[in-house]
């Protein structure tokens, strides 16, 4: 409705182009994913783009904070949400943050404003530190069960 001021964070040309650069850049990765085939591994569905093997798994034996999250994407883009989570729970809820920022990103540049975020330095540090403390988490849970 036009009668109401847009709420959000209002954001000029410059941050509206970085904005449209970032919900490509989303859009991209899970067209990635789509063209990526899950690994029956879990993990290691990176070497389809000519990627190394994990180094830090070749070199103590065990998982990275980031093992299997190409391989969770892939599958969250096939709707295998277990399987995307058995692969990384981590991956999983990242993939569901850069899922829900795609229509988020539109309606930002649509309004000019960050829709519904009137803070994005706080926004950011609590969506990133949540993200972290999931990944800590998985991370420690893989450990014990190596």
């Amino acid at each position: 409705d036009s009668s109401f001021p847009p709420s959000g964070y209002p954001i000029g040309h410059g941050g509206r182009w970085l904005l449209a650069v970032w919900c490509l850049f989303l859009i991209s990765g899970f067209g990635l994913s789509v063209y990526l085939k899950p690994s029956s591994r879990g993990f290691g569905t990176h070497e389809q783009l000519g990627l190394a093997p994990c180094s830090f798994k070749q070199l103590v034996n065990l998982p990275c904070p980031s093992c299997g999250m190409t391989t969770s994407f892939s599958h969250f883009v096939r709707g295998q949400w277990l399987r995307s989570i058995q692969a990384s729970t981590t991956a999983f809820v990242l993939a569901l943050v850069c899922a829900a920022m795609i229509p988020w990103c539109l309606a930002s540049l649509r309004n000019k404003h960050l829709w519904k975020v009137d803070r994005p330095d706080t926004a950011l540090l609590v969506l990133m530190g949540c993200l972290y403390l999931v990944a800590g988490v998985e991370w420690v849970v893989r450990l014990i069960q190596s």
